[in-house]
């Protein structure tokens, strides 16, 4: 006769059976009653046509059929049981390659020990961090992650903020004792600027103070794409 679908789960308690040498015992690691360990073995020795194990009061041994099955299905049983075992903890430890994508400062300042710490936490994880202040193709360069510091444009991708930061004018000391110090927003027009390129309008400034607002347009003298340099 042919095995049926569930023959897995009466292998199971044959393999216990056998190992054990007693239908008691593996009912307790079974976690399961002794009639129902008796009923699974003999549900097995009918779907194979013969008998399994020689029954005595004091005793249970294997015949020579369940040697053979025994000597067969106890590695395959073994070997099924780790591959689900690994699979299963496949599903909860984190693996793979993450590629992430961030701006020189905040890499340095903030996302390297965060990321060696995440690493460590997750040896699985390949870690790909990519330190640009230029503006990645996400889906092209096949990035995960991407933290940037700027506006939040509609977008498709999932965008969450992080946190904000202010803008500021600056100059340093020695600048503005060769060049005097402005009095009014209007008078940074006549100032030399550095315009970082990776703002919307690294060229226009607007000023507010109340309702009032001044829009200043600048003449770099220097470019730059890194918010660092």
């Amino acid at each position: 006769m042919h095995a049926t679908p569930h023959d897995l789960n009466l292998l199971h308690t044959f393999v216990a059976v056998a190992e054990l040498a007693s239908f008691t015992a593996a009912a307790q690691r079974l976690q399961i009653a002794r009639p129902q360990v008796s009923l699974q073995i003999r549900r097995l020795e009918v779907a194979l046509g013969t008998t399994l194990f020689t029954r005595t009061t004091r005793r249970v041994a294997l015949t020579d059929a369940g040697q053979r099955l025994f000597e067969h299905g106890a590695p395959l049983l073994h070997d099924l049981q780790q591959a689900l075992q690994q699979v299963g903890n496949e599903g909860t430890a984190l693996r793979g390659r993450l590629r992430i994508a961030a701006t020189v400062e905040h890499a340095t300042r903030v996302l390297a020990p965060a990321v060696a710490a995440f690493a460590t936490r997750h040896p699985e994880v390949r870690v790909d961090l990519l330190v640009s202040d230029r503006v990645h193709d996400l889906v092209a360069e096949g990035i995960d992650v991407a933290i940037r510091m700027g506006w939040m444009r509609a977008t498709s991708a999932r965008v969450a903020r992080l946190g904000e930061f202010d803008q500021a004018v600056l100059a340093s000391p020695a600048y503005l004792a060769r060049h005097g110090q402005p009095k009014a927003p209007q008078d940074l027009a006549d100032h030399r600027w550095i315009a970082l390129n990776l703002l919307p309008a690294p060229l226009t400034w607007v000023f507010a103070q109340g309702a009032k607002t001044v829009t200043v347009r600048m003449t770099p003298r220097l470019r730059t794409d890194s918010a660092v340099a």
